[in-house]
């Protein structure tokens, strides 16, 4: 629905901020254009396979525990977020990520 919408206005279609909702809910996405908006803007996601409704929308995981990055590739991007490069509201991710020596990152 935000694709199409976004393809026939011709325009991108920016989300600044999404929000989980419960499993009581599984079709309802709510999310934020802007970070003044105080509500959040809902629409109902369903999918569809072959004309049939799809009941399930929730993805198979793809690891099973978080993949981990070299500790070099780590302190390259702790250093972007020291120096202000990395926008503050992201900082946290970064400082989280989950290293180790073996891993060989492709950049």
């Amino acid at each position: 629905m935000i694709l199409k919408l976004a393809k026939k206005a011709g325009k991108p279609f920016n989300v600044c901020e999404m929000q989980t909702i419960p499993r009581a809910y599984p079709n309802i996405i709510q999310f934020k254009i802007s970070y003044s908006s105080k509500e959040y803007t809902s629409i109902k996601a369903t999918a569809t396979m072959a004309g049939r409704k799809v009941a399930n929308l929730y993805p198979i995981a793809a690891y099973n525990e978080p993949p981990k990055i070299s500790t070099k590739k780590k302190e390259g991007l702790l250093y972007l977020c020291d120096n202000n490069y990395i926008p503050i509201q992201h900082h946290h991710f970064y400082k989280e990520l989950t290293t180790a020596e073996d891993v060989e990152d492709p950049v």
